[in-house]
């Protein structure tokens, strides 16, 4: 069965389509460098994570991309065929415009200063925190805490190990912040946005001394980090497995330190 026929994406193709994603987005930057910023801070590793995780449930989630780089051949081999192969539904648009201004009308919360745990732990799925349990052991559990994704059982599992999670503390719109990105990838746009204002707020909120971090190369993983970034505290990744290919998550990593295997997989990241 073909990856058109299927709307997924084959194995064999993977590595073509990381490199046809990137050149994408980079295309458009060429034209506009701040063009998928919010404020001072790139959300371009994000888009480009975003985009990837979406095709591979659903290679028409790539027609926003071909249709704002202007490079629909690139493309083709993922994208159903038809004349609105490569066109954006305007819902969506709709979708993104609204999330953009309820982040705008959110209450202002002034931040509180709470004694907050020193070390942060990204956690992505519950198995994470059997990953980060030596380490929090060794740091004293009563200064660690966990920032989890909601729907994936994570809060449940970190309160039975006695770990403390983070409350959402988001921070509100500034519309002077926002770019305008090609419109037919608002839609992704706001998500980053609005993943960024949780993100940077709760870390403003908390004020760790560094965020840690397993897996490292997913969409909500590159928005933490940057926040993390942009407030200037530490990040640290830990390797967790080994990449059986280079996606988009795992270029331009934004992490301060990563603790590797050896020798070998440092070679694997920095690529030729």
């Amino acid at each position: 069965m073909s990856s058109l026929a299927a709307g997924t994406v084959e194995a064999g193709s993977l590595e073509r389509l990381t490199l046809a994603i990137r050149s994408g987005f980079a295309r458009i930057e060429q034209e506009d460098p701040q063009a998928f910023n919010y404020g001072d801070d790139s959300l371009r590793g994000a888009l480009e994570r975003r985009v990837y995780q979406e095709s591979l449930l659903d290679t028409g989630r790539l027609s926003a991309l071909a249709q704002a780089s202007g490079d629909t051949a690139s493309f083709s081999e993922w994208l159903p065929r038809g004349r609105d192969a490569a066109r954006e539904p305007l819902w969506r648009r709709l979708k993104a415009r609204a999330r953009l201004i309820g982040a705008g009308l959110r209450p202002h919360k002034r931040p509180v200063a709470d004694a907050g745990p020193e070390f942060v732990f990204h956690v992505l799925r519950p198995r994470f925190i059997d990953f980060f349990r030596p380490v929090i052991e060794k740091l004293g559990s009563h200064r660690c805490a966990v920032y989890f994704e909601p729907g994936y059982g994570v809060e449940n599992a970190a309160e039975r190990h006695g770990l403390k999670v983070f409350s959402p503390q988001p921070e509100r719109l500034c519309r002077r912040s926002l770019r305008h990105p090609p419109r037919p990838l608002l839609g992704f746009y706001s998500v980053a946005v609005a993943s960024f204002l949780n993100a940077r707020g709760t870390l403003s909120h908390y004020r760790p001394r560094a965020v840690v971090f397993a897996e490292a190369a997913s969409f909500p993983e590159e928005i933490l980090a940057r926040a993390a970034r942009s407030l200037g505290i530490a990040t640290l990744r830990i390797q967790y497995g080994r990449a059986g290919l280079l996606s988009p998550g795992y270029y331009e990593m934004p992490y301060d330190k990563m603790l590797m295997w050896g020798e070998g997989f440092v070679a694997r990241l920095r690529g030729p």
